[in-house]
C-alpha cells in the first residue's frame, strides 16, 4: 500500500475515496464486443504467428465454441445462453478481463473522460478510485460510466467517515495518510474448513497460515495486527483445531 500512502502526501483535504463495482460482471459480458476485442488485439499482435500457428479467425471460432453453453431442465427443456460469459468456466475470467480492459482505455484513460480519477486500480470487477473533482462530480462519473454500454452497469460506495472497504481490505484516511487492515463483511459465518473435515492436514494448516500471513500483509497498526491474531486464533479453536497447534503456529 506505499504507493497510496505517498500518493496522498501533499495533497488538499477535498478528496475523496470510492469504490466502483460491476452488477454482476461475468453475465453482463457482451459476448459479441468481446470477441471483437479478442480479435482486434490478436491481429494487432506481431508476435502471435511465433507463438502459435493458429489464426485469429481460428482462435475466434475456438472461443466461440468454448463459450457455448447449454442448460437442460428437469422437465427436458433445453436453454442456450446468448450472452454473458458463462460461470464456472475457465475461459470467462480471461475474456471478461480483455473486455474490462479495453472498456477503461475506451472511455478511461482517453480524451472521452473529461475528469479522470486521480487514482484507478481495477480487480476483475471492483475498482479502488481517488477523486479529486468534488463529490458532485463523482456522481456524475458514475453516471458517464453506465452510458456506455447497457449490459455493463457500476454500483458506487463512498467513503464513511475515512473508512473505506475495498476486497478484503478496510481502509482508513487520517490526515495525509491511509492505514489498512482486514475487512470481513457483517455476513461473514466464521467458518473455515473444519479439523475433523477430509482434507489433508497440510491443507487445513495451509488456511490457518495464509490467513496468518494476510493478516500481517494488510494490517498497519500493531493493535489491528494483534486483534486480527486474536481472532483467527479463536476462529480456529472453534473450527476443531487442536489449541496446541493453533499456538505453535501462531508463535512461528
Amino acid at each position: 500500500m506505499s504507493q497510496h500512502k505517498s500518493f496522498f502526501d501533499g495533497l488538499q483535504p477535498l478528496i475523496f475515496t470510492s469504490t466502483f463495482d460491476v452488477k454482476a460482471l461475468y453475465p453482463s459480458i457482451p459476448v459479441k464486443k468481446a470477441l471483437e476485442v479478442v480479435r482486434q488485439k490478436l491481429e494487432a499482435d506481431e508476435t502471435l504467428k511465433d507463438r502459435t500457428k493458429w489464426t485469429p479467425k481460428e482462435i475466434i471460432d475456438l472461443l466461440e465454441i468454448c463459450l457455448e453453453t447449454h442448460f437442460k431442465t428437469i422437465d427436458g427443456r433445453v436453454f442456450t445462453q446468448i450472452n454473458g460469459t458463462p460461470i464456472g468456466k475457465s475461459i470467462s475470467g480471461p475474456i471478461a478481463g480483455i473486455y474490462m480492459n479495453w472498456f477503461e482505455e475506451e472511455f478511461i484513460y482517453s480524451d472521452q473522460c473529461k475528469q479522470k480519477p486521480s487514482l484507478w486500480k481495477r480487480m476483475r470487477d471492483d475498482v479502488l478510485i481517488i477523486w479529486e473533482h468534488g463529490e458532485e462530480s463523482l456522481d456524475e462519473m458514475l453516471g458517464y460510466l453506465n452510458i456506455h454500454e447497457k449490459r455493463i452497469q457500476f454500483t458506487i460506495e463512498k467513503e464513511k467517515d475515512g473508512v473505506l472497504p475495498f476486497l478484503d481490505l478496510e481502509i482508513h484516511r487520517k490526515e495525509n495518510e491511509i492505514k489498512t487492515k482486514v475487512y470481513r463483511k457483517d455476513t461473514h459465518t466464521f467458518r473455515y474448513l473444519h479439523w475433523r473435515s477430509n482434507h489433508p492436514k497440510n491443507c487445513l494448516l495451509g488456511v490457518m497460515k495464509g490467513l496468518i500471513y494476510r493478516a500481517y500483509r494488510l494490517c498497519d497498526e500493531e493493535k489491528d495486527l494483534m486483534d486480527e491474531l486474536g481472532f483467527l486464533k479463536d476462529i480456529f479453536i472453534s473450527n476443531g483445531y487442536p489449541v496446541g497447534k493453533v499456538e505453535k503456529i501462531f508463535k512461528e
